[in-house]
């Protein structure tokens, strides 16, 4: 490859790095990030002497001052200081790529990439960033290795002939398109220490102590749009997006509620209380969260939902409900709302102490909020068994203070919903009898769809059963809710998600916004809430739990580096630090008896065979020391500059001369180069020194440069003949001034 193709091809690598490690954010306007890459690809061809660039600089001039106009007024009326400096870099990028001239314009072309990939590290947090920042780290280390010494062959390479010859510039053009100087040695030794170093980066910032950063405040990424889930219903509003693959929630969930065949999970979320005008709302008049706290070790703090016990609970016994319950580990993305999530009927939610679940807010129906920018991590236990039938049928009938609000339907139900109501539960003897009753018949007279259609100006319930007779999940659980309502059962409205993807490459489920659901909690007097879900089953889970087709595992395998991003990169603190450290030392401890058995073992076998070991290694030494020892004369001897290209007739030639000049007293100090050696035998006044001056300039032309070496090799061989003539001279007019 030509030097100064690799040089070019490798910047612009560096530059398509920090560009897509920048625009993959998703944040800076999509159509300046296209037009952007059109301008580099386009760049590539825009250079000396195929265009004159000197005749577009006053252009170019004009159009940077309008962009830094425009960006200034964008930012003093309310732009986004980022995004404008992150495009406002995207033109200085073009805008230097297009009047590329010498290394000073390459050095900039460098300071931008790497301002672009500094912005980059707040704008995008995906794991793409990581991707793209290793795939810099070694496009670098090529491009900038080949600029410093583009930069020496541009600005320091002089020749100096002789003492009555003026210095002249080495014709740099000949060099730059030599295809001798980069290999492909050159791209794989250099790639190969740039990533060791980024390997002894990457170890280094997993060890050294988290400390200060991510106390003060958590690192914010940007929240993921979602139209599925929604902190309020609003019936005849938008619908739900049941096939919207996003990852929303990774959960790691104990041994029997692993695999593609586990049993569906409904993820509880908010639950509302009261319904008017075709919404569901969180009521002053909803019974607040009772919520106790306790601290089970150091570190850590649960808070344990009380539901309907407004009594204190003895802290050990809270704590040994909880671990007798189901536990997840639940990595939540910024969905926008402040819902935590967990599985049925959540017991505790349990958090790092740094977290700290601030002073209680008006949570109400026994939801757990905590605002969070950035993706949260918190564990939770829950009660995932529906109770016996029998318990459920024997509960009295008695609502504890504050839950009549459960209870609550408005006026605007029509007449004909309540007689539907008590037709269905007619022979309904409990309320179980009832809930069940009505889940029936939603599932077998009603079918789902996604289409909407506005009620006009029925009342929402009535146009859904009455009407329409389809809907989404939304109306099933609306229809549901109040049903019950009207026949006294005390039910509440709950939204969240159903179910999810099974990711086999890091155990985990991976629910998404297209499993966002609505389903029907019912109170039980000695039991709690119990979930009933009145959508019919087929239509629920569109998106399934995920196929072993290759796209899906690709999926798959991809939302497992972006898990891992998150969890090890983006949101790295000293907590997930330390449990690191402690699995490491749970490893190495349970692995300690095999590896003292092992080294044992190995000491035994050192034992029994140390006197051919012994052996081996003397012959191993005086093998070396031979062939050091050889290699020690050759280098006396001069022989050893430009070896590597020996079988070059021209390098032939140079090296017996040098071996010659070193016989006669003029030996080439190691570290020198040929041009050096040939100004310091100048200097000292060598006999020939002008002709092994001119005879390293052709040295040079042959090994580094383009020229043809059968063109220049007679020239050399008449230079060679002229440095031992001139030697010659030199010894006989001594000795005829020493006979004289």
């Amino acid at each position: 490859m030509r030097f100064a193709y690799a040089h070019k091809f490798t910047t612009y690598l560096m530059v398509f790095c920090a560009y897509f490690a920048l625009v993959l954010s998703g944040e800076l306007s999509p159509i300046i990030s296209i037009l952007a890459f059109l301008a580099i690809v386009g760049s590539w061809l825009w250079e000396a002497p195929r265009v004159r660039l000197e005749r577009f600089a006053l252009a170019w001039t004009i159009v940077s001052l309008l962009v830094l106009v425009y960006s200034l007024i964008s930012a003093f009326t309310g732009g986004e200081f980022l995004l404008i400096g992150g495009e406002f870099l995207l033109y200085l990028l073009v805008a230097k790529l297009f009047n590329r001239r010498s290394c000073k314009d390459y050095l900039h072309v460098y300071v931008i990439t790497f301002l672009m990939l500094v912005a980059g590290t707040v704008l995008n947090s995906e794991f793409t960033y990581g991707a793209f920042f290793l795939g810099y780290v070694v496009a670098a280390t090529w491009a900038l290795i080949l600029f410093h010494l583009r930069r020496e062959m541009e600005d320091n390479f002089l020749l100096k002939h002789s003492d009555d010859r003026p210095s002249e510039r080495v014709e740099v053009t000949r060099i730059l398109n030599s295809r001798r100087i980069v290999g492909r040695g050159f791209f794989i030794g250099t790639s190969l220490v740039s990533l060791t170093i980024f390997a002894i980066a990457s170890l280094l910032f997993l060890m050294i102590p988290r400390i200060g950063f991510g106390l003060f405040f958590q690192k914010n990424r940007s929240g993921l749009t979602m139209v599925g889930f929604s902190d309020g219903i609003q019936l005849g509003g938008h619908g739900t997006i049941k096939n919207d693959p996003t990852v929303v929630m990774r959960v790691e969930i104990d041994d029997e509620y692993k695999g593609r065949r586990a049993p569906y999970i409904h993820w509880r979320g908010v639950a509302f209380d009261r319904y008017e005008n075709g919404r569901w709302l969180r009521s002053r008049k909803g019974p607040p969260t009772v919520r106790q706290v306790t601290y089970p070790r150091i570190g850590k703090e649960r808070h344990h939902l009380l539901y309907d016990n407004l009594e204190t609970v003895i802290p050990e016994a809270l704590d040994q409900r909880a671990d007798r319950g189901t536990r997840q580990q639940i990595y939540l993305e910024p969905i926008g709302y402040d819902v935590l999530f967990g599985a049925s009927m959540p017991l505790a939610f349990e958090f790092d102490a740094r977290l700290g679940m601030r002073s209680p807010r008006s949570e109400r129906n026994d939801e757990m909020r905590f605002a969070h920018a950035a993706g949260i991590r918190y564990v939770v236990y829950s009660a995932i068994d529906s109770p016996d039938v029998q318990s459920l049928r024997n509960a009295p009938k008695r609502l504890p203070p504050g839950y009549r609000s459960y209870l609550q339907f408005p006026p605007e139900i029509t007449d004909r919903v309540k007689k539907l109501a008590n037709e269905i539960t007619r022979e309904a003897k409990t309320d179980y009898d009832k809930a069940v009753a009505i889940t029936s018949w939603l599932k077998t007279n009603l079918s789902y769809t996604l289409q909407m259609r506005s009620p006009g100006d029925l009342e929402p319930i009535d146009f859904f059963l009455f009407e329409r007779k389809q809907g989404h999940c939304e109306y099933f659980s609306s229809a549901m809710a109040v049903m019950l309502r009207t026949v006294g059962v005390p039910a509440r409205n709950v939204n969240g998600f159903l179910g999810g993807e099974w990711n086999e490459y890091n155990d985990y489920i991976a629910v998404r916004a297209g499993d966002a659901h609505s389903w029907v909690e019912v109170y039980f007097h000695g039991i709690g809430w119990v979930t009933f879900d009145p959508t019919p089953s087929a239509e629920i889970d569109r998106l399934g739990r995920g196929s072993s087709s290759v796209g899906d595992r690709m999926r798959r395998l991809l939302d497992t580096l972006r898990f891992k991003w998150f969890k090890w990169v983006i949101e790295y603190d000293l907590y997930r630090q330390l449990s690191l450290f402690r699995s490491l030392r749970d490893s190495m401890s349970g692995r300690a008896s095999s590896v003292k058995k092992w080294m044992t073992a190995i000491k035994e076998w050192l034992a029994h065979h140390l006197e051919t070991i012994l052996a081996v290694v003397g012959m191993s030494i005086a093998i070396s020391v031979l062939l050091w020892l050889r290699n020690r004369r050759r280098s006396h001897r001069g022989i050893g500059y430009g070896s590597r290209k020996a079988s070059d007739p021209m390098s032939v030639l140079y090296n017996a001369v040098l071996a010659r000049l070193a016989r006669r007293g003029h030996r080439r100090a190691p570290p020198a180069t040929p041009l050096e050696h040939s100004r310091a035998l100048t200097r000292a006044g060598m006999p020939g020194a002008s002709e092994f001056a001119e005879l390293t300039e052709l040295y040079y032309r042959a090994v580094y440069g383009t020229a043809s070496t059968a063109e220049l090799l007679p020239r050399a061989q008449s230079l060679s003949e002229s440095i031992d003539r001139a030697f010659r001279d030199t010894k006989q007019g001594d000795q005829k001034r020493a006979r004289s």
